[in-house]
C-alpha cells in the first residue's frame, strides 16, 4: 500500500532525501510544540481539570508538530502520512 504513495520533494528537500534535509522546516515545527504546551498550561490553571474538547485540540496540535518534525527529518512515505492525516484531523475538528 504504501509503496505506490509518492514521495512529495518539495520546500527545502528538493531532490535530497537525506536526513535533515530540511533543517529550517524542522526548527519552525518546535512553535506546535510551544503552543501545545502553552494550551495545556493555560487549560490546567484555568479550570484545574482539563475540558474534553479543548484538550483534544491541543493535543492534535502536538501531534500536527511530532507528525511534521518525523516528515521534515526523515523524508519517508510512512512519516509523510505521519504529517498529512494530522493536520487533516485538525482541520476537521476546527471546521466542527
Amino acid at each position: 500500500m504504501f509503496g505506490q504513495i509518492p514521495l512529495p520533494l518539495y520546500c527545502e528537500r528538493g531532490v535530497s532525501a537525506a536526513l535533515l534535509a530540511e533543517p529550517l522546516n524542522v526548527v519552525s515545527n518546535v512553535g506546535y510544540f510551544i503552543v501545545a504546551l502553552h494550551g495545556w498550561r493555560c487549560l490546567r490553571q484555568s479550570t484545574g481539570r482539563s475540558e474534553t474538547e479543548q484538550m483534544f485540540l491541543v493535543g492534535m496540535v502536538g501531534l500536527v508538530g511530532l507528525g511534521s518534525t518525523l516528515f521534515h527529518v526523515v523524508g519517508s512515505r510512512h512519516t509523510w502520512l505521519a504529517d498529512i492525516i494530522p493536520l487533516g484531523l485538525l482541520m476537521l475538528a476546527y471546521l466542527r
